[in-house]
């Protein structure tokens, strides 16, 4: 309500992101080498920060360590030292400039805590910068007026839409297929049930204390973000109210009444309701199906939940099958 505070949180609030941070951390990890089964080891580690000059020690959200695990999976369950890792290989400046890339305006600098989300940055700059995934590569900017007409419907002002290409149409598929993952397997499961009716991605973020919740995501043909917490002040919003807790709900709140009124109109017209999918992806991209445990190709001894068809730019494929050692 306007009347009740002046202040807009989603225009105007900068407040830490959290984990929602990371799928630009990792578009710049697939454009420097990664592939999303390249293993990498969840263990707890003391990093030297050597931008910020002190040592830097981060644990995960759950305060627990998988060991040996994929790219996928560390994006898929958040896993805070996977991120941590694969900033400092890259560079944490590296991760700047792909964060700048996306749209980000906000101070932002080369520190390793930069794959936990620590910088504020606004809401509606965090939901333009994910147009950019299912968009194959193309950032919206966003824009609130349309058009102004007089009474006789004479255009008086036109806003024209504008739009950055950040990065490959190959790379935006493969974020998409990652962010895919976690909604059927990662940390927002409890969305699963609308995959039924469209494809959908995402990523949440929780800040520390539990003083900010995320959750961003998209469907083909819409991206909508929601941030949790309190206006005038960082503090607690409860314990253990992370971004699947506390913001996810109102973002599957807010995708059911559209896909409601989708279903309801195809009624209506006597159509049947068609699923919204992705679509075919682009040129230059290869499918391979691989064990997820291992990121490599399957064989007779791997379980077949494990089992899935993951995307690769061609020449950076798993060559073997997995062994009992691995």
């Amino acid at each position: 309500s306007f009347q009740r505070l002046k202040w807009n949180q989603a225009t105007q609030a900068s407040r830490q992101t959290g984990s929602v941070i990371k799928p630009f951390i990792y578009t710049a990890a697939l454009e420097n080498g990664f592939s999303p089964a390249r293993i990498i080891v969840d263990e707890p580690t003391k990093f030297q920060d050597k931008w910020a000059d002190k040592p830097y020690e981060p644990g995960n959200y759950d305060q627990k360590y998988k060991g040996a695990v994929t790219l996928r999976t560390g994006l898929e369950e958040s896993r805070n030292i996977i991120t941590t890792k694969v900033l400092e290989y890259i560079s944490p400046q590296t991760g700047v400039d792909y964060v700048r890339k996306f749209g980000i305006t906000a101070p932002i600098y080369p520190y390793l805590s930069l794959a936990l989300g620590s910088f504020e940055i606004k809401l509606m700059e965090m939901v333009s910068a994910f147009t950019t995934f299912p968009n194959r590569g193309v950032r919206m900017h966003p824009y609130f007026i349309t058009r102004i007409e007089d009474r006789d419907g004479n255009i008086l002002e036109e806003t024209l839409i504008e739009r950055d290409e950040v990065i490959s149409p190959q790379t935006a598929f493969m974020m998409a297929s990652l962010m895919q993952g976690v909604i059927r397997r990662g940390t927002s499961t409890l969305a699963a049930p609308l995959l039924k009716y469209k494809d959908l991605a995402g990523k949440t973020g929780t800040t520390d204390e539990h003083s900010d919740a995320w959750f961003i995501g998209y469907s083909p043909s819409l991206c909508a973000g929601v941030w949790v917490g309190h206006e005038k002040e960082i503090r607690t919003i409860g314990d253990r109210q992370s971004g699947a807790v506390a913001a996810l709900p109102i973002w599957m709140d807010f995708f059911q009444q559209i896909i409601d009124q989708e279903v309801k109109t195809a009624e209506e017209n006597g159509e049947e309701y068609a699923r919204e999918e992705f679509g075919d992806p682009p040129p230059n991209l290869s499918f391979v199906h691989i064990d997820r445990k291992t990121g490599l190709l399957p064989s007779n001894i791997c379980l077949p939940q494990y089992i899935i068809e993951e995307v690769f730019l061609p020449g950076t494929e798993p060559t073997r099958h997995c062994t009992y050692e691995d």
